[in-house]
Formats: C-alpha cells, structure tokens, sequence
C-alpha cells in the first residue's frame, strides 16, 4: 500500500490539528505512528472516520492522492493532485529544506501555485513513464 506523509490539508495551531479538505477549519483528532510503515489497510478501516487525521495521504484508484480517513481525493484550487506529482513536489522541498518532512502547509503552498497543464506535460514527458 502506497502511503506518505504529509497531508497538505492538515494544519496545526495552537496543539490542535484541524482539516481543511472541505474548505473549513474542522478539528480533528490526530493518530500518529512512530513508522509511517505501520500503517496497514486494516488499520486504515478502523480510523475510517472524518474525525481522525493520520497526516497521511494513500493513492485512489485513478492515481490521485486520497485522504485515508475521508476517503476523499484531494484538491488544492480545484486541482486533483497525481501520486507522481505529490512524490516529486514532496522531494523537491526535501531536497531544499530536509527539515520541512513534516510540513503540511509548505506542501500545500507548493501546490497551490502549482501550473497544473505544464506539470501533466513534464509528468507525460519524463523518461520514466517512456
């Protein structure tokens, strides 16, 4: 099961975690494991509630990231978010700032403003995927 961390719809203020994937600041309460590894299907069914928050993104059927607990695809300004776009944003701010692992806001900031149509292209384009 492909899992990451972390979400970007997940902000903490003041020792509170809120969700902001259906637009509002709703509070959550948070799961945390010590290895994002742990984290199986079966445990994934018992937190399916949208009062939890794992901070954590699995991948849909259609290769969108997904909020485990919602069951809900992410979208950032109307934008649903690939698998392989999270993976390269997410070690592109690695890469920068190796202490911002856990950073749900920077991620977010990153796609927001985000070309969506010039990240399919360079995605469609890579080596990679040829």
């Amino acid at each position: 099961m492909w899992i990451r961390q972390p979400c970007p719809m997940a902000r903490i203020l003041e020792e509170k975690v809120y969700c902001i994937l259906d637009g509002d600041f709703e509070e959550v309460m948070p799961v945390k494991f010590s290895d994002i590894s742990m984290i199986t299907k079966e445990i994934l069914n018992k937190l399916d509630s949208p009062l939890y928050c794992t901070n954590s993104v699995v991948e849909s059927k259609n290769h969108y990231i997904c909020c485990p607990t919602k069951k809900e695809i992410i979208e950032i300004k109307e934008n649903k978010i690939e698998k392989e776009l999270y993976e390269s944003v997410l070690s592109a701010l690695l890469f920068l700032d190796p202490s911002q692992d856990m950073c749900s806001e920077c991620l977010y900031k990153a796609f927001s403003t985000l070309d969506y149509e010039e990240q399919r292209r360079n995605l469609l384009n890579s080596p990679s995927l040829k």
